[in-house]
C-alpha cells in the first residue's frame, strides 16, 4: 500500500554496512540507538539514523515540524511525529559507501539528543509536556490500577446496596459501566458525547457543568461521583452546592481532586518552571488547584461534612512500565504516600455527606 515515509536502511542486509566501510564505532552506536528507540517507541525498524529518507508532502503538512530543532536531531523529531500520527513507514535496503567525506556530526551530542528526544516522547505520551512529539487523546481513560481513584470508588461502592448514582464528567462511561455491573443505576453527565456512552449508562445528559447540574437530571441520588472533574470547572463551589441539592439527606459524595501539594508541582514552582502538561496535576485544562486543606474548606463551606480522606498515589498503569520495575515503583510510591500524604499523594479522595 501507499506509504507516507520511506527510509533507506543500511542495516537490512546483515553485514552490508560494515562491508561498505561503516566504522565499527558508528555501526555499534547506530545499532544501540536503534534498539533503544525501537523499545521505547514500539517500532521494529532496522535503522533509525539513515540520511536517505523520502516523505509524503501531505504527511508533512499535517505536522508542526516548524517548531522542531534546527540541528541534526530534527530527523529524529520528525520521524517520531510521523510515527505518533500513525503514518506508514517502510524501509528499503540501500548500499553503504564511506569515502573521504568530512562528518560534521558530533556523535556523542547526537546520541544524547536522540536519547533525550526519544524518552521525551514517551513522557509526552503519558501526559507530560506540550504534546508536540506525542499527544494523548481527548478522552479521559478509566484508571485501571487497584490503588487508583476509580478503583477506590468501585471497591467502596461494592458494599453499598443497589444505589441511584450520578456520575459527573462521565466521559465514555467506563466507570459507570463497572458500577452498573454491581447492580447500581447510573446517570452520567458530560459536556461531550464520547463514543457510545449511552450504551454504558442508564441515562446520559449532555451538559456543561460550568452552568451547573441541569434540573432535568433530578434529585434524590444516593451517591454522586465527582472523579477528576471539579478542577475542570470555573466555580467548583457552585457545583458542590448543586450536588448537595441532588443528593438525598443521607447520600454520599465521592470527590477526587489532584493534590497541588504533590512534590512535582512544588518542584516546578520552586524552580520557576511552572507550565501546563497534557495530563496530570498540571493538566492544561485544569482551571482550579487544590490542596488537602483548601478542598476541605471548600467542601465544608458548600454544606458537606468530611467522612474520610484517602491519599492516592501516582497512576503507574499509565506510564507503560511493566513487570518488576512497575511493582517496585508502585510499592515505593505507596510507602511515601502513607508516610507524608500531603507531599506524595497524587490525588486526594474525599468521602463527604450533606450536613
Amino acid at each position: 500500500g501507499e506509504c507516507e515515509v520511506v527510509l533507506g536502511s543500511r542495516m537490512m542486509i546483515p553485514g552490508a554496512a560494515r562491508r561498505g566501510g561503516m566504522p565499527l564505532y558508528k555501526y555499534i552506536g547506530n545499532k544501540v540507538l536503534t534498539k533503544m528507540q525501537n523499545t521505547v517507541l514500539g517500532t521494529s525498524l532496522s535503522e533509525l539514523h539513515s540520511g536517505y529518507r523520502a516523505y509524503s508532502t501531505r504527511a508533512l503538512a499535517s505536522l508542526p515540524f516548524e517548531e522542531n530543532s534546527d540541528g541534526f536531531d530534527f530527523d529524529t523529531q520528525l520521524l517520531i511525529q510521523l510515527h505518533d500520527a500513525g503514518k506508514r513507514i517502510r524501509e528499503i535496503p540501500i548500499p553503504t559507501y564511506y569515502g573521504d567525506e568530512i562528518c560534521y556530526v558530533n556523535g556523542l551530542k547526537y546520541a544524547r539528543d536522540v536519547t533525550r528526544i526519544t524518552f521525551g516522547y514517551r513522557f509526552q505520551k503519558v501526559g507530560f509536556g506540550t504534546g508536540r512529539l506525542g499527544s494523548v487523546g481527548d478522552e479521559y481513560q478509566l484508571k485501571a490500577s487497584e490503588s487508583s481513584s476509580h478503583r477506590v470508588i468501585e471497591r467502596r461502592l461494592r458494599i453499598e446496596p443497589p444505589s441511584k448514582i450520578l456520575d459527573l464528567g462521565c466521559s465514555a462511561g467506563a466507570l459507570g459501566e463497572l458500577l452498573r455491573r454491581q447492580g447500581h443505576h447510573v446517570t452520567g453527565i458530560d459536556a461531550r458525547r464520547v463514543g457510545d456512552v449511552e450504551d454504558h449508562l442508564d441515562h446520559f445528559f449532555l451538559a456543561d457543568l460550568d452552568q451547573g447540574i441541569p434540573e432535568e437530571v433530578g434529585s434524590g441520588f444516593d451517591v454522586v461521583i465527582a472523579a477528576d472533574i471539579l478542577e475542570h470547572v470555573k466555580d467548583p463551589e457552585r457545583l458542590l452546592r448543586d450536588v448537595r441539592r441532588c443528593l438525598r439527606s443521607q447520600g454520599l459524595l465521592f470527590a477526587s481532586v489532584p493534590n497541588f501539594g504533590h512534590w512535582y508541582p512544588r518542584f516546578r514552582v520552586a524552580f520557576g518552571r511552572f507550565d501546563y502538561d497534557q495530563r496530570g496535576i498540571l493538566d492544561r485544562t485544569h482551571l482550579r488547584f487544590f490542596s488537602r486543606r483548601s478542598f476541605r474548606r471548600i467542601a465544608v463551606a458548600s454544606g458537606f461534612r468530611v467522612l474520610k480522606i484517602r491519599a492516592i498515589g501516582l497512576p503507574f498503569d499509565t506510564l507503560d512500565v511493566g513487570g518488576r520495575a512497575a511493582r517496585a515503583l508502585a510499592r515505593a510510591d505507596q510507602l511515601t504516600v502513607r508516610t507524608y500524604p500531603t507531599l506524595f499523594a497524587y490525588q486526594l479522595m474525599f468521602e463527604l455527606e450533606p450536613r
